[in-house]
Formats: C-alpha cells, structure tokens, sequence
C-alpha cells in the first residue's frame, strides 16, 4: 500500500503539472466553480487517507522501535554462539548476524510446506532447529516434555496498546546463563527502553508451556 501511494502521488503530479501548463480554455465562472467543488470532492479522500496512514506510521514506528528494534540491538551487541528460531523476519535480521531459523518459511525452505499450509509442526520445526544449530528460541518452546528448553526471559514492549510478550527459550544451561547475562548487560547499557524485562529466577511460572 505504501508503494501504491507514493507512486500515486508522483503519476497525479506529474498530470497535474501537464495541465496547469497547458493553456487554460475560456469558461463560464459557474464552470469552474463545478470544476474546483469536484476536484475538492477528490481529493479530500485522498488527504485523509493520507492523515490517516501517517498517524499509524507513526505509532508503528514506536512499536518497531519498543519492540522488534531492542530485540535486535540486543543481539547484535550481544550474539549467542549458534542459530536463533525466530517467527519473523525483520530487524533482527538486518542488525544481527546470528544465523536463523525462520519458522515462517521465508528463510529456512524446509518449513516452507507448513507455512503454506498454515499449520504449525513442532517436531518438524524442533528437528531442523536442532540441524541448523539453533541454541534460542524467541518463537515460542520449541520441545515438550523432558526435552523442553529453558525459560530464561519474558520480554514485553509497554509501547505496544496491547502488548504481547516475547518468551527466550534456550536449549541448554549454558546458553541460558549466557542469555541472562547478555540481557542484563543490555539493559544496564541503556537498551531495552519502554520494556519490561522479567526473569523466570525470580518470578517462578512465568513462562508458558510448549506451542
């Protein structure tokens, strides 16, 4: 939609330039008062839609911002040796260099077929986590039972109107360790802003059970 609007906005003026040099033909004034109420009549869709898509850019600016954004400084200051499961390409991807495993399909072709299909295979996804390295989960706990991974952190974004927290799965005690102190580390730098970071150590149930 945001291409189909700017590239609305380039052809209409470049028309409009067209027809405002080009010599303007004798007519009536209640002519052209028809001509400027209906031309006002077009475009005052076209203004408010515009009004409209820039108050929601702008709050979708600072939900990237309080969210996906922090997620990303996080680990790019601060990588985990191995891959990260994850169920959305964006800003992690451009800010960290962490190989990933996208449940969506879009980067990893082997869960591609369940995307398709909208379903949701955890065995499948467990078993290409585990052959492309993966050590953190922020797409839920990707195992169940004895083999389920560690909770190590709720994340919520407080700028989000209905926030809806990112869980850190790990596979192993070591990498959980690691996380916490990466995490910590973060937040003391500065980062993490308009977020609420809750740690399952101290808050015992806070993490949900396997997807």
């Amino acid at each position: 939609e945001a291409y189909l609007i700017a590239l609305g906005i380039v052809a209409n003026a470049a028309s409009l330039g067209r027809w405002l040099a080009a010599p303007w033909p004798r007519r009536p004034l209640r002519q052209w008062a028809a001509l400027a109420v209906l031309l006002v009549l077009c475009v005052q869709p076209l203004l408010l839609r515009g009004m409209m898509a820039a108050r929601e850019a702008l709050a979708d600016i600072r939900e990237l911002y309080g969210h996906e954004y922090q997620l990303a400084q996080s680990f790019g200051r601060h990588p985990i040796d191995g891959a990260l499961l994850l169920g959305d390409l964006g800003m992690i991807t451009y800010y960290s260099d962490m190989p990933i495993v996208d449940t969506g399909g879009l980067a990893t072709l082997e869960l591609i077929e369940q995307a398709r299909e909208n379903r949701y295979d955890r065995d499948l996804v467990l078993r290409v986590a585990r052959s492309h390295g993966v050590r953190v989960s922020i797409a839920g706990n990707p195992a169940a039972g004895a083999e389920s991974w560690i909770c190590v952190a709720e994340w919520t974004a407080l700028a989000e109107p209905h926030p809806d927290p990112t869980y850190f799965f790990v596979a192993d005690p070591e990498t959980a360790a690691a996380l916490e102190r990466n995490l910590h580390t973060f937040v003391a730098e500065g980062g993490g802003r308009d977020t609420r970071l809750v740690f399952p150590s101290a808050t015992p149930g806070l993490c949900p059970g396997p997807r």
